[in-house]
């Protein structure tokens, strides 16, 4: 129960939380926006979600709707302080806490996304195939020689420790669930289908 609340208070709530300018952190720094990048990382990563989750056994109906809503927040999280009109859900759930945005750094908006991406997958998918963790791999590391290649060693190591950082709040966030966490082990566990007919 408690994703189905997060997934309605999410799509409920974006709406009024975003129009808040005042709890959103504004950077210091010269970075490109979010705008300013096509959306080839998201897209190329929701492929690869949709390529292991359709024979990720357990995984429909339920845990993968969880995962796909844990992966979207934490690619927004990744780069909420590069979109200035848009706020951070920080605080905005009991026991959602992300890590402290440093305003002084500059950042690479698809290299955090990608970082994010990378923790979190094999995390939700704990029993992937080694071809479904191998496509994590290369895909990740793509992203990481194409982008490595565009902006400096600061800027490059700064995206990927802030991508990661945000996975990482994100992951032990959606552990707190008691009902959700690692119900692809046995996605029936909670349900009594005598009950239903």
């Amino acid at each position: 129960m408690k994703i189905l609340k997060l997934l309605f208070c999410f799509n409920v709530s974006i709406f009024f939380f975003s129009c808040d300018q005042d709890q959103n952190v504004s950077p210091t720094f010269e970075s490109k926006p979010v705008a300013s990048y096509d959306h080839e990382v998201i897209t190329a990563w929701n492929d690869v979600l949709l390529k292991i989750e359709k024979n990720a056994e357990g995984y429909r109906p339920g845990p993968a709707t969880r995962t796909l809503a844990y992966l979207g927040l934490s690619a927004y999280e990744s780069v909420v302080y590069g979109m200035p009109e848009y706020n951070s859900f920080n605080g905005y759930w009991p026991g959602f806490d992300m890590p402290k945005f440093n305003t002084n750094l500059e950042y690479c908006w698809p290299l955090a996304i990608n970082a994010s991406f990378e923790y979190l997958l094999p995390k939700f998918f704990g029993k992937a195939s080694e071809a479904d963790l191998d496509l994590i791999i290369t895909t990740a590391q793509n992203f990481n020689e194409r982008y490595k290649e565009t902006v400096s060693i600061e800027v490059y190591n700064n995206s990927q420790a802030w991508g990661k950082q945000v996975a990482e709040s994100v992951w032990n966030y959606s552990k707190t669930d008691p009902i959700g966490h690692n119900h692809y082990l046995n996605p029936t566990q909670s349900y009594d289908w005598h009950k239903l007919m």
